[in-house]
């Protein structure tokens, strides 16, 4: 792991960035997903199953 170093950077805190980065788009996903779903069920609209 201390190869992973970048300049003064340990390698622990890239890590964690990255695993941050990961958590937060996966969060935004999943958020924008269930709008999505809950928009359709308000307008009672079948939910697609593929985007063309």
């Amino acid at each position: 792991m201390t190869r992973a170093d970048v300049g003064l950077i340990p390698c622990e805190v890239l890590f964690a960035g990255g695993v941050l980065y990961l958590v937060a788009f996966s969060g935004l996903a999943l958020f924008s997903a269930i709008a999505d779903w809950k928009d359709y069920l308000e307008r009672d609209v079948r939910y697609p199953d593929a985007i063309c």
